[in-house]
């Protein structure tokens, strides 16, 4: 359901998993990076994995050229 919402907008949807978990921030940066981006938004989150996760982001993003802003509940981007 989501997929076809997202399709009407034009945004893409992409899904993946990953092992182990602590892979997942350097996979994020380099996808953002594939896809010739430099900025990442998400959502903060409060579990300490997540905040981990979330802080190995923004410094491995920082490294590579990538601004990642996270945020509380909501976001619009502009």
């Amino acid at each position: 359901m989501p997929q076809k919402s997202l399709d009407e907008l034009n945004v893409p949807l992409y899904i993946t998993t990953m092992t182990p978990r602590k892979a997942i921030p350097e996979k994020v940066i380099d996808l953002v990076q594939e896809w010739g981006a430099t900025r990442l938004y998400g959502n903060i989150s409060y579990e300490v994995d997540e905040l981990r996760r979330d802080i190995n982001t923004t410094e491995i993003g920082k490294k590579k050229g990538v601004k990642c802003d996270f945020v509380h509940d909501k976001l619009v981007v502009n």
